[in-house]
C-alpha cells in the first residue's frame, strides 16, 4: 500500500543506509528528469520510524525542488529487526538507481560484519562471491581504536588503500574521509593544473591551500 506523505516527516539515518553519502551529481540528474516530466517510484520507509530504506537521493530531489511540505507516494514496510532493515536497503538499493561505488561495498561488507550478518548473506545481496567478498575486505579495510581500547574495523577509500589491515593513526583516519582516489591521481592532476598556471587564475582559498601542500613537501621530501 502507497501512502502520500510530506517529505520532511521521512527520516534519513545513514547509520542504516549502504551509501557513505549523498551524490549531489546523481541529485541533480533526478532534479532535471523530474522537470522533464519523470514519474519516479514510491520511497520505501520503514513504518515505526519512518526512516528511509530505499530513496535517498529521491528525497534529496523531491526536498530542493519542491521543500519538506510537499507530498511523495511512500510505501511502508514492517522488518523484524534492525539487521533486516539494513539488508533491505542494501538489496533495494543493489537492483536498481545509482550503481553502488567501490568504497560503498567496502562499506556494506565491514557493516555487515560489524551486525554479525554473515559473509554469504550480504554477499548474495550486493551479487558478489563469497570468495570476492572476502578479499575485497582483507585488501579494503583497516582498523581503528575505539575509545575503550578494542579494535574496529574501517573501510578504506582507495587513497589510502595501502594501509590495508594496518591500524590508523588520527591524521590517517581523517584522510580516509576524503582520500576517493589514489595519492598519484591527486598529485599528477595538481602538477598538470599548476602547469597550467593555476595560481594565476585560481581562487585565494585554492592558493592558500596550495601553500599548505607546500609547506608540508617541504617538510616531508
Amino acid at each position: 500500500m502507497v501512502d502520500m506523505v510530506r517529505v520532511g516527516e521521512l527520516v534519513i539515518d545513514y547509520g542504516t543506509l549502504p551509501r557513505a553519502g549523498v551524490n549531489f551529481g546523481h541529485v541533480d540528474n533526478l532534479k532535471n528528469a523530474a522537470l522533464a516530466g519523470t514519474t519516479f517510484p514510491p520511497i520505501i520507509a520503514d513504518r515505526n520510524t519512518k526512516r528511509v530504506v530505499d530513496g535517498l537521493h529521491r528525497h534529496k530531489m523531491y526536498v530542493q525542488l519542491y521543500g519538506e511540505e510537499h507530498e511523495v507516494e511512500v510505501e511502508f514496510r514492517d522488518f523484524a529487526n534492525e539487521n533486516a532493515l539494513f539488508v533491505a536497503a542494501v538489496e533495494a538499493n543493489a537492483t536498481h538507481g545509482l550503481a553502488y561505488s567501490t568504497y560503498d561495498r567496502r562499506r556494506i561488507l565491514v557493516e555487515a560484519e560489524k551486525r554479525g550478518i554473515s559473509r554469504e548473506v550480504i554477499s548474495s545481496v550486493i551479487r558478489m562471491p563469497v570468495e570476492k567478498a572476502d578479499k575485497k575486505i582483507a585488501d579494503g579495510s583497516a582498523f581503528v581504536k575505539t575509545p575503550a581500547g578494542d579494535r574496529e574495523r574501517v573501510p578504506l577509500r582507495t587513497g589510502l588503500k595501502p594501509l590495508a589491515g594496518h591500524f590508523l593513526n588520527k591524521k590517517q583516519e581523517e584522510a580516509n574521509k576524503t582520500a576517493a582516489m589514489k595519492a598519484e591521481y591527486h598529485c599528477e592532476a595538481l602538477v598538470a593544473l599548476l602547469r597550467a598556471g593555476l595560481l594565476g587564475w585560481c581562487s585565494k582559498a585554492t592558493k592558500a591551500a596550495v601553500m599548505i601542500l607546500h609547506k608540508e613537501l617541504a617538510k616531508q621530501v
